[in-house]
């Protein structure tokens, strides 16, 4: 019900921002991925925003026409959102996922439902607001990105690319937290095995 309703109606930034919500919450170690990507959600949604001055969803439409470049730049922080490889999105997803059915198999279903639905409903808004016929005047005197705007994409679109390809770096500085963080889990896992031995 929640989920339709926020497909068919309602405001871009409300909908990418219930959408990162859900990413952030899933997991702890592509927890920087997380913030990478909604920052780099919230700078797209700015880009039109600046433009038109409004985030209904039922406003825009075509303007991959115009704003080839900007449409080029959401489909990335669209891929990284659903966690395609190669995107710091997937390395979260793939932990996430990969813990969850270690943990229970059923929790690990229940988790990737909620990859499929999230993936649903972010093409549905990339298709609305990308494609699709260009009528309305103010869309089609929109100019593409500016080189200001441009310059400050660079870096975003370059450290969700390495994220997803060589995540590393990122893995290992966030490691001694992450184990500091399992240790109480752990040992409240090694007393359950004693206690039933």
């Amino acid at each position: 019900g929640g989920t339709c309703w926020r497909v068919v109606g309602a405001l871009l930034d409300w909908l990418v921002a219930w959408f990162l919500v859900r990413l952030v919450g899933c997991r702890v170690v592509g927890l920087l991925g997380c913030w990478v990507v909604g920052f780099l959600g919230c700078r797209v949604v700015g880009v039109v925003y600046d433009r038109l001055h409004t985030r209904m969803i039922s406003r825009y439409g075509g303007i991959v026409e115009t704003m080839p470049r900007y449409a080029i730049i959401f489909m990335l922080f669209m891929m990284a959102s659903v966690g395609l490889p190669g995107t710091a999105g997937f390395v979260g997803e793939f932990m996430t996922l990969f813990g969850a059915c270690q943990s229970n198999m059923w929790i690990g279903i229940f988790a990737a439902s909620g990859i499929v639905l999230g993936a649903t409903y972010m093409l549905l808004l990339y298709r609305r607001v990308v494609f699709g016929k260009l009528e309305k005047d103010d869309l089609k005197a929109m100019l593409d990105m500016t080189p200001r705007e441009i310059f400050i994409f660079a870096p975003l679109v370059i450290l969700v690319l390495w994220m997803g390809i060589y995540p590393m770096p990122f893995l290992d500085i966030m490691s001694a937290s992450v184990d500091a963080l399992l240790v109480p889990f752990v040992e409240a896992d090694a007393a359950g095995v004693a206690t039933s031995n």
